[in-house]
């Protein structure tokens, strides 16, 4: 489990489409939000990954969101991206492109948070369900 005085936050303006990425870390695991700041509301969210927290049984998810933090990985869900330990907000970069906004962790693409059809994509998830859509599952989408 992460020391919550030094966990991850970051957060990024895209002053052209009048939207900012932030990147934070909770108790169990690293999310990316893109919020709308003429509504200020969050419209599309990206699970990145964990530092190792992970639940066997998905009914123990409720019990998280009870305690205020998103729920850790499922395991059924994960996949060899889905934890990473070392991460430093340093290791985290930002692009955005028409319409685009793509994640790097230490130089890999971890994740795609499509705008246009409001759709996130994660390396670190085995397959779509709760936590969003793996990351092949948007390059099969465009060819």
């Amino acid at each position: 489990m992460v020391d919550l005085e030094n966990y991850i936050y970051i957060s990024e303006d895209l002053i052209s489409i009048n939207k900012q990425v932030v990147i934070e870390e909770d108790k169990y695991s690293i999310w990316a939000y893109v919020v709308d700041k003429v509504e200020n509301k969050i419209v599309l969210d990206c699970f990145l990954c964990t530092r190792g927290t992970q639940i066997l049984n998905s009914s123990k998810v409720q019990e998280f969101i009870n305690q205020g933090f998103a729920p850790p990985l499922s395991k059924m869900y994960s996949n060899s991206f889905s934890i990473i330990e070392d991460l430093a907000e340093e290791d985290i970069k930002i692009n955005y492109d028409e319409g685009l906004i793509r994640l790097n962790i230490k130089d890999i693409e971890y994740a795609i948070l499509d705008l246009k059809n409001k759709k996130s994509y994660s390396k670190s998830i085995s397959n779509s369900g709760p936590y969003g859509h793996e990351l092949n599952g948007y390059y099969n989408s465009i060819t």
